[in-house]
Protein backbone atom coordinates (compact mmCIF):
# COMPACT_ATOMS: atom_id res chain seq x y z
CA UNK A 1 0.00 0.00 0.00
CA UNK A 2 1.39 3.35 -0.99
CA UNK A 3 1.46 6.26 1.40
CA UNK A 4 0.36 9.80 0.58
CA UNK A 5 3.82 11.01 -0.34
CA UNK A 6 4.31 8.22 -2.89
CA UNK A 7 0.90 8.95 -4.43
CA UNK A 8 1.60 12.67 -4.49
CA UNK A 9 -1.89 13.48 -3.21
CA UNK A 10 -3.71 11.91 -0.24
CA UNK A 11 -7.33 11.60 0.83
CA UNK A 12 -6.56 14.07 3.59
CA UNK A 13 -5.48 16.61 0.97
CA UNK A 14 -8.77 16.28 -0.93
CA UNK A 15 -10.78 16.66 2.24
CA UNK A 16 -8.73 19.57 3.55
CA UNK A 17 -9.22 21.44 0.28
CA UNK A 18 -13.00 21.13 0.66
CA UNK A 19 -12.91 21.93 4.35
CA UNK A 20 -10.99 25.12 3.64
CA UNK A 21 -13.62 26.32 1.17
CA UNK A 22 -16.62 25.22 3.25
CA UNK A 23 -17.48 28.62 4.70
CA UNK A 24 -17.24 30.43 1.37
CA UNK A 25 -19.08 27.69 -0.56
CA UNK A 26 -21.78 27.20 2.06
CA UNK A 27 -22.67 30.35 4.01
CA UNK A 28 -25.50 28.39 5.64
CA UNK A 29 -22.82 26.74 7.77
CA UNK A 30 -22.88 29.77 10.06
CA UNK A 31 -26.60 29.24 10.68
CA UNK A 32 -26.02 25.62 11.70
CA UNK A 33 -23.39 26.82 14.14
CA UNK A 34 -25.78 29.38 15.62
CA UNK A 35 -28.61 26.84 15.96
CA UNK A 36 -26.49 24.08 17.48
CA UNK A 37 -24.77 26.43 19.92
CA UNK A 38 -28.17 27.63 21.09
CA UNK A 39 -29.40 24.03 21.35
CA UNK A 40 -26.46 23.12 23.56
CA UNK A 41 -27.12 26.05 25.89
CA UNK A 42 -30.79 25.06 26.20
CA UNK A 43 -29.93 21.45 26.99
CA UNK A 44 -27.40 22.52 29.62
CA UNK A 45 -29.86 25.01 31.17
CA UNK A 46 -32.79 22.58 31.33
CA UNK A 47 -33.71 21.15 34.75
CA UNK A 48 -32.29 17.90 36.03
CA UNK A 49 -34.82 15.60 37.65
CA UNK A 50 -34.32 12.52 39.75
CA UNK A 51 -35.71 9.16 38.64
CA UNK A 52 -39.46 9.67 38.01
CA UNK A 53 -41.51 9.26 41.15
CA UNK A 54 -45.26 9.33 41.79
CA UNK A 55 -47.71 11.02 39.43
CA UNK A 56 -48.06 13.78 38.34
CA UNK A 57 -44.38 14.65 38.76
CA UNK A 58 -43.44 11.61 36.70
CA UNK A 59 -45.54 12.92 33.80
CA UNK A 60 -43.53 16.14 33.62
CA UNK A 61 -40.29 14.22 34.02
CA UNK A 62 -41.04 11.87 31.13
CA UNK A 63 -41.92 14.77 28.83
CA UNK A 64 -38.86 16.78 29.80
CA UNK A 65 -36.49 13.82 29.54
CA UNK A 66 -37.88 12.88 26.12
CA UNK A 67 -37.36 16.47 24.96
CA UNK A 68 -33.83 16.57 26.37
CA UNK A 69 -32.83 13.32 24.69
CA UNK A 70 -34.43 14.36 21.40
CA UNK A 71 -32.51 17.64 21.43
CA UNK A 72 -29.26 15.93 22.39
CA UNK A 73 -29.58 13.29 19.65
CA UNK A 74 -30.50 16.02 17.17
CA UNK A 75 -27.51 18.13 18.18
CA UNK A 76 -25.01 15.29 17.79
CA UNK A 77 -26.45 14.17 14.44
CA UNK A 78 -26.41 17.77 13.23
CA UNK A 79 -22.77 18.29 14.10
CA UNK A 80 -21.75 14.94 12.58
CA UNK A 81 -23.71 15.59 9.37
CA UNK A 82 -22.20 19.07 9.08
CA UNK A 83 -18.72 17.63 9.54
CA UNK A 84 -19.40 15.14 6.72
CA UNK A 85 -20.63 17.91 4.45
CA UNK A 86 -17.58 20.03 5.24
CA UNK A 87 -15.28 17.42 3.68
CA UNK A 88 -17.49 16.52 0.73
CA UNK A 89 -19.43 13.41 1.70
CA UNK A 90 -23.05 14.30 0.95
CA UNK A 91 -24.52 10.75 0.81
CA UNK A 92 -22.98 9.92 4.18
CA UNK A 93 -24.39 13.16 5.61
CA UNK A 94 -27.84 12.20 4.33
CA UNK A 95 -27.72 9.03 6.43
CA UNK A 96 -27.33 11.23 9.51
CA UNK A 97 -30.03 13.64 8.33
CA UNK A 98 -32.36 10.64 8.20
CA UNK A 99 -31.92 10.28 11.96
CA UNK A 100 -32.95 13.89 12.37
CA UNK A 101 -36.06 13.71 10.21
CA UNK A 102 -37.15 10.54 12.04
CA UNK A 103 -36.74 12.17 15.44
CA UNK A 104 -39.18 14.92 14.46
CA UNK A 105 -42.33 12.77 13.97
CA UNK A 106 -41.51 10.75 17.08
CA UNK A 107 -41.50 14.02 19.03
CA UNK A 108 -44.63 15.25 17.25
CA UNK A 109 -46.31 12.03 18.40
CA UNK A 110 -45.41 11.86 22.06
CA UNK A 111 -45.77 15.56 22.80
CA UNK A 112 -49.50 15.37 21.95
CA UNK A 113 -50.03 13.37 25.15
CA UNK A 114 -49.89 15.65 28.22
CA UNK A 115 -49.91 12.63 30.55
CA UNK A 116 -46.38 11.76 29.44
CA UNK A 117 -47.34 8.13 28.80
CA UNK A 118 -46.37 8.23 25.11
CA UNK A 119 -43.10 9.93 26.04
CA UNK A 120 -42.44 7.14 28.54
CA UNK A 121 -43.11 4.51 25.85
CA UNK A 122 -40.69 6.27 23.50
CA UNK A 123 -38.07 6.40 26.24
CA UNK A 124 -38.60 2.66 26.78
CA UNK A 125 -37.90 2.00 23.10
CA UNK A 126 -41.45 1.08 22.16
CA UNK A 127 -42.31 2.06 18.59
CA UNK A 128 -45.86 0.91 18.11
CA UNK A 129 -46.58 3.43 15.38
CA UNK A 130 -45.19 3.64 11.87
CA UNK A 131 -42.44 6.23 11.70
CA UNK A 132 -42.26 5.95 7.90
CA UNK A 133 -45.89 6.98 7.56
CA UNK A 134 -45.47 9.85 10.00
CA UNK A 135 -42.30 11.09 8.29
CA UNK A 136 -44.13 11.01 4.96
CA UNK A 137 -46.75 13.33 6.44
CA UNK A 138 -44.17 16.07 6.99
CA UNK A 139 -41.57 15.24 4.34
CA UNK A 140 -41.76 14.37 0.67
CA UNK A 141 -41.77 10.57 0.39
CA UNK A 142 -39.18 10.65 -2.40
CA UNK A 143 -36.77 12.61 -0.25
CA UNK A 144 -37.26 10.23 2.67
CA UNK A 145 -36.67 7.24 0.40
CA UNK A 146 -33.38 8.77 -0.71
CA UNK A 147 -32.34 9.32 2.89
CA UNK A 148 -33.20 5.70 3.74
CA UNK A 149 -31.19 4.35 0.82
CA UNK A 150 -28.11 6.26 1.95
CA UNK A 151 -28.45 4.80 5.45
CA UNK A 152 -28.48 1.15 4.39
CA UNK A 153 -25.52 -1.16 3.96
CA UNK A 154 -26.07 -1.94 0.31
CA UNK A 155 -24.78 -0.47 -3.01
CA UNK A 156 -27.90 1.51 -3.96
CA UNK A 157 -26.61 4.83 -2.69
CA UNK A 158 -23.62 4.53 -5.03
CA UNK A 159 -25.81 4.30 -8.13
CA UNK A 160 -26.50 8.04 -7.86
CA UNK A 161 -22.73 8.60 -8.08
CA UNK A 162 -22.36 6.50 -11.23
CA UNK A 163 -21.59 8.03 -14.62
CA UNK A 164 -24.33 6.78 -17.00
CA UNK A 165 -21.90 6.68 -19.94
CA UNK A 166 -18.96 4.66 -18.67
CA UNK A 167 -20.47 3.39 -15.38
CA UNK A 168 -17.60 4.69 -13.29
CA UNK A 169 -18.43 5.71 -9.74
CA UNK A 170 -17.23 8.96 -8.20
CA UNK A 171 -15.11 8.15 -5.17
CA UNK A 172 -15.38 11.70 -3.88
CA UNK A 173 -15.07 13.74 -1.90
CA UNK A 174 -17.07 16.37 -3.74
CA UNK A 175 -19.47 19.21 -3.04
CA UNK A 176 -22.65 20.22 -4.84
CA UNK A 177 -25.17 22.95 -4.18
CA UNK A 178 -27.23 20.32 -2.36
CA UNK A 179 -24.90 20.73 0.61
CA UNK A 180 -26.39 24.16 1.19
CA UNK A 181 -29.91 22.73 1.19
CA UNK A 182 -28.91 20.00 3.63
CA UNK A 183 -27.42 22.58 5.98
CA UNK A 184 -30.73 24.42 6.11
CA UNK A 185 -32.63 21.16 6.68
CA UNK A 186 -30.24 20.46 9.55
CA UNK A 187 -30.80 23.93 10.96
CA UNK A 188 -34.58 23.62 10.79
CA UNK A 189 -34.55 20.28 12.61
CA UNK A 190 -32.30 21.55 15.38
CA UNK A 191 -34.35 24.72 15.92
CA UNK A 192 -37.64 22.85 16.13
CA UNK A 193 -36.31 20.28 18.60
CA UNK A 194 -34.91 23.16 20.67
CA UNK A 195 -38.31 24.85 20.60
CA UNK A 196 -39.88 21.64 21.90
CA UNK A 197 -37.39 21.45 24.76
CA UNK A 198 -37.87 25.12 25.65
CA UNK A 199 -41.63 24.56 26.04
CA UNK A 200 -41.04 21.83 28.59
CA UNK A 201 -39.42 24.10 31.16
CA UNK A 202 -40.75 27.54 30.22
CA UNK A 203 -37.43 28.78 28.92
CA UNK A 204 -37.28 32.52 28.32
CA UNK A 205 -35.85 32.21 24.83
CA UNK A 206 -38.39 33.77 22.50
CA UNK A 207 -35.93 36.41 21.31
CA UNK A 208 -33.44 33.71 20.32
CA UNK A 209 -36.08 31.77 18.42
CA UNK A 210 -37.30 34.92 16.70
CA UNK A 211 -33.77 35.63 15.49
CA UNK A 212 -33.24 32.06 14.30
CA UNK A 213 -36.61 32.02 12.53
CA UNK A 214 -35.81 35.28 10.76
CA UNK A 215 -32.37 34.13 9.68
CA UNK A 216 -33.71 30.76 8.49
CA UNK A 217 -36.38 32.42 6.38
CA UNK A 218 -33.82 34.74 4.77
CA UNK A 219 -31.42 31.87 4.10
CA UNK A 220 -34.10 29.72 2.41
CA UNK A 221 -35.21 32.68 0.30
CA UNK A 222 -31.64 33.43 -0.75
CA UNK A 223 -30.94 29.82 -1.67
CA UNK A 224 -34.13 29.47 -3.73
CA UNK A 225 -33.32 32.65 -5.63
CA UNK A 226 -29.79 31.44 -6.37
CA UNK A 227 -31.10 28.09 -7.58
CA UNK A 228 -33.56 29.84 -9.90
CA UNK A 229 -30.79 32.06 -11.27
CA UNK A 230 -28.48 29.11 -11.90
CA UNK A 231 -31.04 27.19 -13.99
Amino acid sequence: MSNGEELGWSEDDYEEELRTSFFSDCPERALVSLATSFARSLIEDSPIFEVPGPEPEAQKTHLLLAAQLTSTRMLRAARAATASLSIGYEPEARALIRIMVELAPHAEYWQTDPTGELAREWLDGKHEYGVTKKVAEILDRGIYKELCIDAHGDPRSLFALMDPNDFTISMGPDRTMNSRTYLLVITDAVVESSRLLARQFNSDSEKHFALLDEERAKAWKQLREERETSR
